[in-house]
């Protein structure tokens, strides 16, 4: 949901460990019926998934990226679901001020 897994196993294979799929395994969460849609999940989800494109994604794609969740997806929310435009710039705000430290931790990362 907040792309933790997916961090995780970008670091393993990073140091030259496998990652494995088991299908039998089984995860089960549970969550209050009003957290689904609250302005908290929101926030974690947009901003996590930037962070994780900001550490990992190849750089060609990462102009395409903000355009398509930033400039876009923001322009969508203001069309149609405007509740939700706060935690979407806190998110994007958030992405704004960490994003010199994420890109040295990508750059130290790779050196």
């Amino acid at each position: 949901m907040y792309g933790e897994d997916v961090e995780l196993c970008s670091r393993v294979l990073e140091h030259g460990l496998t990652v494995a799929i088991v299908p039998a395994a089984r995860v089960y969460h549970h969550e209050p019926p009003d957290a689904a849609d609250s302005d908290a999940l929101s926030f974690h989800k947009q901003k996590n998934l930037a962070a994780l494109y900001l550490l990992h994604a190849p750089l060609r794609v990462l102009p395409e990226f903000f355009v398509r969740y930033a400039a876009i997806a923001g322009a969508k929310q203001l069309l149609t679901n405007r509740a939700t435009v706060p935690s979407w710039l806190k998110a994007w705000s958030w992405v704004a001020m960490r994003s010199p430290k994420l890109l040295a931790e990508r750059w130290r990362r790779a050196a």
